[in-house]
């Protein structure tokens, strides 16, 4: 916890007169009308604490706090000391129970929040910030406040960003903030670090002080002047470092050392040097056992008196003594093996010679081999050593690399790429290493493949060894096959790296050639001898295969038919679907990837049903990019809800296991899923992470895809100027081989035409996507309605003999597909065509066809419907419509459906119900977002973008994001104006609002379905029977 230390006289400083003129200087500025933050960074005893105890404080109340180590494991635990010393009564002040989360902050218990836990965790968290800087504000509405924060690297993160928040208090309210910080990095050093990166805090680094100082610390201690040789040897042991130093000085006078050429040759000798140049002074009253026995805990970061008495050969319970015996003298932690003094560890590592340190880590490991401890704890050991020469070090780290591997763990890259440097020509470490690379460097792996090829076509040394550290059903079983002077079985799980490192760098047509290149070979040398082991290395060839097929729109019929193919000639079971003696995670890989693939060439609904209902949706199963399968198959079932659950734990998978490449192509696909169902403000949000997620992988993804699916948005919102400079950035050669971009291109693409009243182009868009997927043996699908926006582009030409066509193709897919999605389309579509007779009933009949589960073509035929109504003269009726869609419209943030639906539901004689766009009579806030209005009201007040996005804990790009809304929504150019705009509107009546359920933060699919208000319309329960024409 932390502590508060009392104030006392300041200790005498050496050597910090221009460090403490700086401190000053800073602090005097922070006597006037503002806030100021100084941190002060240097090693552990270099004498921060004693620089911030003689600074010269402003005439204000001051709080000393000083942190420990058990102050991280508590959230609020040094603000709550804050709070309580300034005798400050906490209150709930936000409505969120500050007070008994802040006093109880392990409590489970918690306001009720989104479904997301993690989100719901972190908004509580902002709000208690939020709060507690309330409190402080009213504290510092008497008087300014000083705040003295030493060892701030063992503050809780929760305080530090309070912290944080208190430096960037607005003039009225001036807080002074001391901090002191070692060179620990924890969370709490980050929260600071982006203090100082901001620009609201200045940073003071203490470096060593300076010979001279040295001398004067020493005359100090001595009462008399010392000899330059002794003052330089000092300051050679101590390394210039103040505490070291006292500590150095302490001992010599214990020893009856003097400050002379002769305490300096004494020094220099032998004896002294041998016991450790740097930190002699704390062992040289020690048993030689304990010196050794506190080398062995700094050495291997234990205190198992088991582990260090086996390693200093020692007996157990001397080893347990002396480790009480250091702890009572405080030289270890009350509990564990940390020190009170982290210098001290390093320097007692320091001066362990590497033969001692090699020969201490080999027995530590050895013995814990022998007592079964884990092998990551051994591995982490044997890392450490110069060189494993001895054969069970080397089968121990390959055996903590497998386990790490089948975890996850990106460890795995360390023990492998060691392995590598201890056995550079083994062509199984090499391609493991590739593996396991293929998570976070494909470009690396690529490199390490390269040479393993070239390795085993040439039949280099390690041809038997490519099995010698393998294990598992895909390493198993390899060896010569055929006498082609290279092992197939190895060739082919190379080929199997190169294709998934291809694939996510966006080369998939080589890797297309080398996996089946690879499969044929394969097949063709194991016919007669194929095991278990050779198909489900086959099996996960085709996993690869059908991967590039789904996202490759020039591979997708020719994955399919391979798929189709048996995976070999092994022992099936008594109902012929599954392998004898092959893991059923590896043949479930292909189940989704079979589904999608047969949807996309074939397109039968019962089939695709029971593909999605015999696919995993394990965790094991969403690793990876055969983990999109599975949410792809269901969102062309129409069932997104159960796509975004998929997507979501398949995000949290990825991320688990490090994966950015499998997390990008996951929050991508939720982004197109979002902008599906109209929920354009989550979808900017889900392909703005997925652009954050794409910087931090090392080999900068294509981001083809969220770009289009943010021009989606903006057309929606009706800025078809920014949706066109989008897409004309877009490199076209990556989005036409795509299977799932080319139909949203081709889709926005047509209606930006449309909106420019050239038709013509329109249609040839979507004629040319429709010959692609003609051409790749795709069929008509629900994410390529290609056809619906074709009628919509020619029957608002006035074109509706040419529309024909596609409307036969839009009523095959309905009858093949009968989704909500598909017939709701259809049903509108037809709608437009119609005769006058039949054009209302086809309109209410797509509205019921779509339903809750396709919520933008409901919507779309609820505004054809209230245009009918008001074209027949029912403009009672048509009002009904016109304001249900307008409801619904600003609930998904559907900018132009809305803006139609309003100018319709004006010329019905109708006004917009209370919460809807008010339009420019009305409150030119009124439109705004809670998350909007946040940005905006901080803006107005002055903040800088960067600074808003520390105050709310956003991005700036996502600040930019609102504020761009902001401007648009009111029409205000800049954010001047925008205060006195906020005035305005705040000063109106408040008029009722309609609640809109989870307006901000995340929102889970069960919960986030956009609920059209019912209209006045009924369609007999027969209606829905007449939807479509006969076959």
């Amino acid at each position: 916890m932390a502590r508060t230390s009392a104030v006392t006289t300041p200790p005498r400083l050496f050597g910090r007169a221009a460090e403490l003129r700086r401190l000053r200087t800073a602090l005097a500025s922070a006597a006037g009308d503002r806030s100021r933050a100084v941190v002060v960074r240097g090693a552990s005893g270099v004498g921060k604490s004693s620089l911030l105890a003689a600074a010269d404080l402003p005439a204000a109340p001051t709080v000393r706090v000083c942190c420990r180590h058990d102050s991280a494991d508590t959230a609020f635990a040094v603000a709550r000391q804050i709070i309580a010393e300034l005798g400050v009564a906490l209150r709930d002040a936000t409505g969120l129970g500050i007070a008994r989360t802040v006093a109880h902050p392990t409590d489970p218990a918690g306001p009720p929040g989104p479904a997301h836990p993690a989100v719901a965790a972190g908004r509580c968290q902002r709000d208690l910030l939020v709060g507690l800087r309330q409190h402080i504000e009213e504290r510092l509405a008497e008087t300014p406040l000083v705040l003295v924060v030493d060892d701030v690297q063992w503050c809780d993160e929760a305080s530090a960003r309070w912290l944080a928040l208190l430096s960037s208090l607005p003039a009225r309210h001036p807080v002074t903030l001391l901090l002191g910080q070692s060179r620990h990095r924890t969370r709490s050093t980050a929260v600071v670090d982006g203090m100082v990166a901001e620009g609201r805090c200045e940073a003071m680094e203490l470096g060593p002080i300076t010979e001279a100082a040295v001398g004067e610390m020493l005359a100090e201690a001595y009462r008399e002047p010392a000899s330059d040789r002794f003052r330089r040897c000092c300051a050679e042991l101590s390394g210039g470092n103040p505490a070291a130093l006292e500590r150095l000085v302490g001992a010599l006078r214990a020893c009856r050392i003097r400050p002379d050429d002769a305490g300096a040759a004494e020094l220099r000798s032998g004896a002294v040097s041998s016991i450790g140049p740097r930190v002699f002074a704390d062992l040289l009253r020690w048993p030689r056992v304990r010196s050794q026995v506190a080398r062995a805990i700094a050495l291997l970061g234990t205190a198992d008196a088991d582990l260090i008495g086996g390693a200093l050969r020692l007996p157990s319970r001397v080893a347990a003594e002396a480790t009480a015996q250091l702890r009572r003298d405080g030289v270890l932690e009350p509990a564990g093996a940390g020190f009170g003094q982290p210098l001290l560890r390093e320097a007692l590592v320091a001066e362990l010679s590497e033969p001692t340190a090699n020969q201490l880590l080999a027995r530590a490991a050895r013995l814990m081999d022998d007592a079964g401890r884990p092998l990551a704890e051994i591995a982490d050991l044997l890392l450490r050593l110069p060189r494993l020469d001895e054969r069970w070090m080397l089968d121990t780290v390959h055996a903590a690399a497998t386990s790490a591997v089948s975890a996850g763990s990106p460890t795995a890259v360390d023990y492998l790429s060691r392995l590598r440097q201890e056995r550079p020509d083994q062509l199984s470490i090499r391609l493991e290493l590739a593996t396991a690379l293929l998570r976070t460097d494909p470009e690396l792996a690529l490199s390490h493949l390269d040479h393993a090829s070239a390795t085993n076509r040439a039949g280099g040394p390690d041809h038997a060894g490519a099995t010698g550290h393998a294990s598992g059903p895909d390493h198993a079983g390899t060896g010569h096959a055929g006498g082609t002077g290279h092992d197939v079985r190895v060739a082919a799980r190379l080929a199997l790296c190169r294709g998934w490192a291809e694939l996510v760098l966006g080369r998939a047509d080589g890797g297309w050639s080398a996996l089946c290149d690879a499969e044929r070979q394969l097949s063709a040398a194991t016919r007669e001898s194929a095991t278990a082991a050779d198909a489900a290395l086959r099996v996960r060839i085709r996993a690869a295969v059908g991967a590039i097929g789904m996202m490759r729109l020039g591979r997708t019929r020719q994955a399919w038919q391979q798929l189709t193919e048996p995976a070999g000639p092994g022992r099936r079971a008594a109902n012929g679907d599954r392998l004898l003696g092959v893991r059923e995670s590896v043949e479930d890989e292909l189940t989704a990837l079979r589904g999608v693939l047969h949807t996309l060439c074939r397109g039968d609904l019962d089939t695709a049903r029971r593909y999605a209902d015999g696919m995993p949706r394990s965790d094991r199963a969403l690793a990876g990019w055969t983990g999109m399968a599975g949410p792809t198959l269901l969102l062309l079932l129409d069932e997104a809800p159960g796509a975004l659950r998929l997507l979501d734990r398949a995000c949290g998978v990825s991320r688990r296991l490090r994966q950015p490449g499998a997390e990008y192509v996951a929050q991508l696909a939720r982004a197109v899923i979002l902008l599906q169902l109209g929920r354009i403000e989550d979808a900017v949000d889900a392909a703005l992470v997925a652009l954050g997620t794409a910087r931090r992988c090392r080999w900068r993804p294509d981001t083809s895809g969220p770009r289009l699916v943010l021009a989606g948005c903006r057309l929606a919102q009706g800025r078809a100027d920014l949706a066109g400079r989008i897409v004309a950035q877009l490199p076209r050669d990556v989005v036409d081989d795509s299977v799932w971009l080319r139909g949203m291109y081709a889709s926005i693409t047509a209606r930006l035409h449309g909106r420019q009243g050239d038709w013509r182009a329109a249609v040839a868009v979507l004629d040319e996507h429709g010959a692609a997927l003609r051409r790749a043996g795709i069929v008509d699908h629900l994410l390529a309605p290609w056809w619906f926006e074709a009628v919509t582009v020619l029957a608002d030409a006035g074109r509706p003999e040419l529309a024909e066509p596609y409307l036969d193709r839009g009523g095959a897919l309905a009858r093949r597909w009968p989704t909500p999605h598909a017939r709701g389309r259809y049903l509108l579509a037809a709608s437009m065509l119609a005769a006058e007779p039949d054009r209302l009933r086809l309109a209410r009949d797509a509205a019921d066809a779509s339903g809750e589960r396709a919520p933008v073509p409901r919507l779309e035929a609820r505004l054809r419907i209230g245009r009918l109504l008001l074209a027949e003269g029912d403009r009672h009726a048509a009002r009904q419509e016109l304001r249900a869609v307008l409801a619904g419209a600003e609930s998904l943030g559907l900018l132009e459906l809305r803006r139609a639906a309003g100018t319709a539901l004006s010329a019905a004689g109708g006004t917009r119900p209370a919460g809807a766009d008010p339009g420019p009579a009305g409150s030119p806030t009124g439109r705004l977002t809670d998350s909007e209005r946040r940005v905006a009201e901080l803006a107005a007040q002055g903040l800088t973008n960067r600074q808003v996005a520390a105050e709310l804990f956003l991005s700036t790009r996502t600040v930019e994001f609102h504020l761009t809304n902001v401007y648009r929504k009111t029409g205000v150019p800049d954010r001047r104006r925008l205060a006195a705009v906020l005035t305005s509107a705040d000063a109106r009546p408040a008029a009722p609002q309609r609640r809109r359920p989870e307006a901000t933060g995340w929102r889970s699919p069960e919960t986030s379905r956009a609920r059209v208000p019912d209209g006045p319309h009924r369609t007999p329960p027969e209606a829905s029977q007449r939807w479509l024409p006969e076959a």
